[in-house]
């Protein structure tokens, strides 16, 4: 997921929703509540413990003025569950998680959703 838009100043978001794939392919092991992200070759994601985006990678993106911008690659997350629950649709092939962020480093709109990206990334169960 990249962002369609980015906002000229970063929302203060502290939590959000984010989408895995659902069924015997996302919970690969129950005990440990591991999910599968929707993206292929990404490793499973833990639940209840913080997860860090390690790469220090930035993302390229051009504003209103055709101007090249960049934000930092991160876990991407929509600020509101109405626009998760609409991007799933009726789909039984996904759930949604409520996670809480830290060091968000972009927010604005994909697909003209409300979607946020943060370096840390804790998703509850």
């Amino acid at each position: 997921m990249c962002l369609d838009t980015v906002d000229k100043e970063t929302k203060q978001v502290t939590e959000g929703w984010k989408v895995f794939n659902n069924g015997s392919i996302s919970f690969i092991h129950f005990h440990t509540s591991e999910l599968s992200p929707i993206y292929f070759f990404t490793p499973l994601f833990k639940c209840e413990e913080w997860i860090e985006d390690e790469n220090n990678r930035s993302i390229k993106y051009n504003n209103v003025n055709y101007d090249a911008k960049y934000y930092k690659t991160g876990f991407h997350f929509y600020i509101d569950k109405l626009d998760a629950e609409s991007w799933v649709g009726y789909s039984k092939s996904y759930v949604i998680k409520k996670v809480r962020v830290k060091n968000v480093v972009a927010t604005g709109t994909q697909a003209h959703c409300k979607v946020g990206v943060a370096r840390k990334i804790f998703i509850e169960n």
